[in-house]
């Protein structure tokens, strides 16, 4: 398993602000995991039609698991610290 800093490496450059990215602000401030959720459902339901269901491009796939990643690296360095 990649870890966060890892992971934010393969992010997009255009998220970035000199060498800090808003969600290392979101995480600071508690708030990734809403965030994260938010992000997975907005690039899921991105491609829905009424009238054909889900048809999900791949940048929209390669974004949902970009962000369960993190969540779950995330997870990991939680409890690291917690033992």
């Amino acid at each position: 398993m990649k870890t966060w800093d890892e992971l934010m490496q393969e992010g997009s450059a255009h998220y970035r602000t000199d060498s800090i990215q808003l969600l290392d602000l979101v995480r600071a401030a508690g708030k990734f995991r809403d965030a994260a959720l938010f992000n997975i459902m907005k690039y899921a339901f991105r491609n829905y039609k009424s009238d054909r269901g889900y048809n999900l491009l791949d940048h929209d796939l390669t974004k949902i698991i970009h962000y369960a990643e993190l969540l779950r690296a995330d997870a990991a360095e939680a409890q690291r610290k917690e033992e």
